[in-house]
C-alpha cells in the first residue's frame, strides 16, 4: 500500500511539473512543438511497460487496429488542445476546463454506448458542471466563453462603413 501512495505522489508531482513547464514554454515555442516533445519524453517510459515473457513484436499487435487508431488520433487532439489551453489561458481555468472531461464522458456514454445513468449520477454531473462554472468565476471571460455558446456571439454589431 505504501508503494501505491508513493507512486501516486510521484505521478501527481510529475503532472504538476509538466503543466508548469508547458505554461512557461508557451511564449517561446509553438503548441505543436511543446506537444511533440512532451509526448516524446513521456513515450520513453513505454519501453519499461512490456510484460516479462512478451516479445516486442507481440507488444505492438492488436486485435482491433481501427479502434487503436481512433484512440491515437483522439489522444493527439487531446494533447494539442490541452497544451493550447495551458499556454493561452490561466492555469487554474485550464484545470477547471479539463475537469469537465468526466462530465463529457458521462454524457457521451449515454449517447454513444447507450449506458444507463441514474438520477444520482446526473445530479453529480450537474453539480460538477456548477463547480466548474463557480471555479471559473464571473469575472473570467476565458472560461465562460468556452462553456457558454451565447458568449461566443459578438457583443455589439460591427460598424457600418459607407
Amino acid at each position: 500500500m505504501t508503494n501505491g501512495i508513493l507512486l501516486a505522489l510521484i505521478a501527481y508531482a510529475s503532472y504538476s511539473c509538466n503543466d508548469a513547464v508547458v505554461k512557461s514554454l508557451g511564449g517561446q515555442f509553438t503548441v505543436f512543438e511543446i506537444g511533440f516533445f512532451s509526448t516524446l519524453f513521456a513515450g520513453l517510459f513505454l519501453l519499461f511497460t512490456r510484460p516479462n515473457g512478451e516479445r516486442w513484436r507481440d507488444f505492438w499487435r492488436t486485435k482491433r487496429p481501427w479502434a487503436v487508431q481512433a484512440r491515437a488520433w483522439s489522444g493527439i487532439a487531446s494533447g494539442v488542445l490541452s497544451v493550447y489551453a495551458f499556454t493561452t489561458i490561466p492555469l487554474a481555468e485550464a484545470y477547471a476546463l479539463i475537469f469537465l472531461a468526466p462530465l463529457c464522458v458521462t454524457i457521451l456514454s449515454t449517447v454513444i454506448l447507450k449506458e444507463k445513468v441514474g438520477p444520482w449520477r446526473w445530479l453529480a454531473v450537474v453539480a460538477g458542471f456548477a463547480g466548474v462554472m463557480w471555479s471559473c468565476g464571473r469575472a473570467s471571460a476565458n472560461c465562460i466563453s468556452v462553456t457558454s455558446p451565447r458568449s461566443a456571439l459578438p457583443s455589439s454589431p460591427p460598424p457600418v462603413s459607407s
